[in-house]
């Protein structure tokens, strides 16, 4: 019998309550005895207690099938119950719209218990023992998919992750607030006040690969076509009975084995970094690839350049497969007409679409807070951090990278020079002589730099110049001539620490306003 038909099945009756009988008993005589139906008839669900004609008699079990009467099946196959099918001839009940719903509602439910649960896998492909949530799910396959409706990584090897989600200290820290600017109460999205998810879908993706979302009993589900063969971004969503968006996730098709790397850093620090940047997406010679941009404390990607030298954005496709125009800048005008209340937190959650400019000239985040240094990583409660230690990350329902993976430390990169600290000189630059002339120069500076993961290394790895998106602007600058990289450190109000280069120089501590829209490298999650 299909498979698709018994789970339907099994999953109806389990959930119903109004037959007690075994799923292995079901599979074995009700399964086959709806896939005997002659070919006039059609399966249409199970009626529930509220749905079923005239009085129900527990414990029977009541079936809907298209077409006129049937009674083609004896009761007495069935040991632990009664069946009975009931058909469009057995009144206008079927035909009712209450019992439309409920078969709708079946639906939805096997979408569920079909989709691949993406919690219970990491980066690799490589099954999980216990659930751990992320802002971005990896998949490489196509097929049918789910997430849970959960804040970021608040579930953790399959227990509440409140860490992450849990303000310390005062002075420089801000709370952890859903979409409607309040304080988390639930790692689970729905049993926080007033966040009831009522739809979800596709806000944009940059090839045409998912062609249908739903939300299912606490999941969101997915159809993936296929995986491109240059990998493939996409965002999608939760809305509330408003229609606000009150969280959103990003899904990064990939055909690539993100085997990871090795970095060590001036003073002997290692970091594992994945194989990949975060939602790297391939030209279609394999040649180079593009990156999406994140403002310093959002979970949000902002949409990539549309080749790696270029300071277009790349096309963006909706669930349809049409062009894609939601994306822009937000801040100005609007915030001015609200009276300065548009660039909160809670409005950069509800707006994944749209890059936040610089709140203003003193405060040049891109939210109204004076203070948020703990938003990527929530031990930070300092006015800065630049220690190498990696332990003092602990990763946040706001960072943006896949399960296990966070941003790295502030001193990362500081084996890119040989000084450690920020250079100007080619001759302190820690890079593969990529000419082999035997002299470091901007000759050697390819659209990016091939920096040594080590003092020995002879291959190094390759940190294209992605360029930038403007804080002010939101447009793309300098794609293709300087590279920054974010880290989860704050520097002073209003920097963050990044990683600065091009063909003229290499920073591996460089500080920039956290309105600034850079890409970001992941790092293995440590605590």
């Amino acid at each position: 019998m299909n498979e698709n038909l018994t789970n339907q099945i099994v999953a109806a009756l389990l959930q119903d309550g109004t037959v007690k009988m075994s799923a292995d008993r079901i599979r074995a005589v009700v399964a086959p005895a709806v896939a005997a139906l002659p070919r006039e008839y059609r399966f249409l669900g199970v009626a529930t207690l509220a749905t079923s004609p005239g009085k129900i008699f527990q414990p029977t079990l009541y079936v809907a099938v298209a077409g006129g009467w049937y009674g083609g099946f004896s009761n007495q196959q069935v040991e632990e119950g009664d069946i009975r099918f009931f058909t469009s001839d057995d009144g206008a009940f079927w035909a009712s719209d209450v019992v439309y719903s409920e078969l709708a509602e079946l639906e939805k439910r096997v979408a569920a218990l079909e989709g691949e649960d993406l919690s219970f896998v990491d980066a690799f492909g490589n099954a999980l023992a216990k659930r751990s949530t992320a802002n971005c799910y990896v998949v490489r396959k196509a097929g049918r998919f789910k997430i849970p409706l959960v804040y970021g990584n608040a579930i953790k090897d399959g227990a509440v992750n409140a860490a992450a989600y849990t303000r310390q200290g005062s002075d420089y820290t801000a709370d952890f607030v859903n979409h409607r600017g309040v304080k988390l109460t639930s790692p689970y999205i729905e049993e926080n006040e007033g966040c009831k998810a009522y739809s979800a879908g596709l806000l944009w993706q940059t090839a045409r690969m998912i062609n249908q979302v739903t939300l299912v009993d606490g999941y969101l589900v997915f159809d993936l076509a296929g995986v491109p063969d240059t990998n493939g971004l996409a965002v999608l969503y939760v809305k509330d009975a408003n229609g606000e968006i009150m969280w959103s996730w990003a899904i990064w098709a990939v055909s690539d084995s993100l085997e990871s790397f090795k970095l060590t850093n001036h003073t002997d620090v290692d970091y594992e970094m994945l194989g990949l940047p975060l939602g790297a997406i391939w030209s279609a010679d394999r040649a180079h690839y593009v990156v999406p941009f994140f403002q310093w404390g959002r979970k949000d990607p902002m949409p990539p350049a549309a080749a790696y030298n270029s300071g277009n954005n790349m096309t963006l496709y909706d669930i349809t497969g049409a062009a894609y125009t939601g994306y822009g800048a937000y801040g100005v005008d609007e915030d001015e007409d609200a009276g300065g209340t548009v660039r909160s937190v809670a409005n950069a959650i509800k707006m994944p679409e749209k890059f936040f400019l610089e709140y203003d000239a003193t405060n040049r985040n891109w939210n109204n807070l004076a203070w948020f240094n703990n938003f990527w990583a929530a031990e930070i409660i300092t006015t800065s951090d630049n220690d190498d230690d990696q332990d003092l990350e602990i990763k946040t329902i706001y960072d943006p990278c896949p399960v296990g993976w966070t941003l790295p430390g502030a001193r990362f990169a500081t084996g890119f020079t040989t000084t450690g600290n920020n250079s100007s000189d080619p001759t302190q630059y820690n890079v593969i002589d990529v000419n082999a002339d035997s002299d470091i120069t901007a000759a050697d500076f390819v659209n990016g730099w091939r920096f040594k993961k080590n003092a020995t290394d002879t291959e190094g790895v390759f940190f294209p110049a992605a360029g930038l998106r403007n804080r002010g602007t939101g447009a793309l600058n300098s794609v293709g001539s300087s590279g920054n990289w974010w880290t989860f450190a704050p520097g002073s109000q209003p920097y963050a620490r990044y990683l600065s280069f091009y063909s003229g120089g290499v920073s591996p501590l460089y500080n920039s306003y956290r309105a600034s829209g850079f890409p970001v490298w992941p790092c293995r999650e440590s605590s």
